[in-house]
């Protein structure tokens, strides 16, 4: 039921963003560049901590994941105040550069134009990239998505899982089946590769062309591909271990490192809306949900998601402050880490009580 009322939640969130543009350029809101390359190595790290998941004792679990949603709640919530600090200043520094722009704009009329064939190949090029942001939605990226959907879902059925038995009757454990998950993670790893290469390269034709960056878009080099790369695959582990959406834990981490909190929150939404998709698809098929609870909680997530994203964006406009948002999700994880250490402890002790408690790790076959 949990991946019902994620779905529904995400849902609503994703619909009602769709529209929405960059706050400083002219372009969606949702950074679909970014979805479609931290997917695959979250996918592959959730294929991981799925395994791990199985081995972990209770009581490992438990732990693991109150030091994870307390290390998100102190990031958030220092980014958050840094933020809120710094954007009185902002707003000042804002005024002037509006002034120097103006000026700047006069002198640059004196200009006169001196390499055409240049010029024109630059505005060509970025014209492209125009057009291309100027979609709504950017059909080339979902196709992207939706691709990737494809292999997720197909691989599922192929080494079964969540209550569904494999289409070729593959047995787990058994060496085809682990020579099949191998093949998988390589699939993973190669979407990765691509989607990393050509982000690098759309990078340095825009640099070349003078593209107009904003102060936060990520800088698709090198070194911050195989880091982001390298972080959206240990949340997918981390997602996988502990029960939880990757999309959750790669929002703080994405406002951490620098994203706009828009962004950021926008772009998770889709991930957890696609992650939770495949989940829901899976338990549909197998006959696992139960529409008796699930149809009432996932009008209930809608409705609640709904009504929180639009006063969220309300109040962000109103106080022209987006350190609310982190904020707001400072304050949320901080709820979690609480409820998820009572949970904890009090599960631990019943279990103690009743003979139950499992203090070693199992055995994954």
């Amino acid at each position: 039921m949990a991946q019902v009322i994620s779905f529904g939640g995400s849902l609503i969130s994703v619909l009602l963003k769709l529209r929405l543009r960059h706050p400083t350029r002219d372009r969606p809101l949702i950074d679909y560049e970014l979805i479609v390359f931290i997917l695959s190595p979250i996918l592959g790290g959730t294929t991981i901590g799925v395994i791990l998941h199985l081995i972990f004792p209770n009581w490992l679990t438990i732990t693991l994941l109150s030091a994870l949603s307390g290390y998100m709640c102190w990031i958030t919530t220092k980014k958050g105040i840094s933020m809120f600090k710094g954007e009185n200043s902002y707003k000042n520094l804002s005024k002037i550069e509006n002034k120097n722009a103006v000026a700047s704009e006069s002198d640059r009329e004196s200009e006169t134009d001196v390499k055409s064939s240049d010029t024109s190949k630059e505005l060509s090029i970025e014209h492209n990239y125009f057009l291309e942001e100027k979609q709504i939605i950017p059909w080339r990226q979902i196709a992207k998505i939706f691709f990737v959907i494809v292999i997720v879902l197909t691989g599922s059925f192929i080494k079964g899982g969540k209550g569904i038995d494999s289409i070729f009757g593959l047995k787990q454990c058994n060496l085809l089946y682990w020579c099949f998950m191998a093949f998988y993670l390589a699939i993973y790893l190669a979407i990765s590769i691509y989607c990393g290469w050509k982000l690098i390269v759309k990078t340095e034709r825009k640099i070349s062309v003078n593209y107009d960056f904003d102060e936060n878009d990520v800088k698709w080099e090198l070194k911050s591909t195989v880091k982001i790369g390298s972080i959206a695959f240990l949340a997918g582990i981390g997602a996988g271990s502990l029960g939880i959406g990757g999309g959750i834990i790669m929002n703080p981490v994405l406002i951490a490192f620098g994203v706009r909190p828009e962004v950021s929150t926008a772009s998770s939404s889709f991930v957890i809306l696609f992650s939770s998709s495949i989940s829901v698809t899976q338990y549909v098929i197998s006959g696992l949900i139960d529409f008796t609870y699930g149809i009432p909680l996932f009008i209930l997530a809608v409705l609640s998601s709904g009504l929180g994203t639009r006063e969220i964006k309300k109040q962000v406009e109103k106080w022209k402050r987006p350190s609310l948002i982190v904020l707001l999700l400072g304050f949320m994880t901080f709820l979690c880490c609480v409820c998820i250490s009572l949970n904890g402890i009090f599960t631990t002790a019943k279990q103690i009580k009743i003979g139950d408690f499992q203090y070693w790790f199992s055995s994954y076959c």
